[in-house]
């Protein structure tokens, strides 16, 4: 493999994601981009941080996968035939 090569594999994989993000807080420290529709990525950056330091990030995800993975129960209830059963009829 040469060293070009090897380049481009390790980092043109990040050059759209960064443009991306660039030209995402060019355009809002521009007032392009209204910040009701998208939010500049310093203010969602902000609320990560936040979300991380007062411990609720984890806590939604812990929700979220709890909702995502349903922890599976043993059933309680007995297996009975129904009430209107030809059997308990007679």
């Amino acid at each position: 493999m040469t060293h070009l090569s090897r380049f481009q594999g390790r980092v043109l994989p990040w050059v759209l994601p960064i443009g991306l993000i660039v030209l995402w807080g060019a355009l809002s420290s521009m007032g392009w981009l209204s910040t009701r529709i998208l939010p500049s990525p310093q203010s969602v950056a902000r609320a990560g941080a936040h979300l991380i330091e007062t411990g609720e990030l984890f806590r939604h995800l812990a929700v979220s996968g709890g909702r995502e993975i349903p922890v599976s129960k043993p059933s309680v209830k007995p297996m009975l035939p129904p009430m209107s059963s030809p059997a308990i009829a007679r």
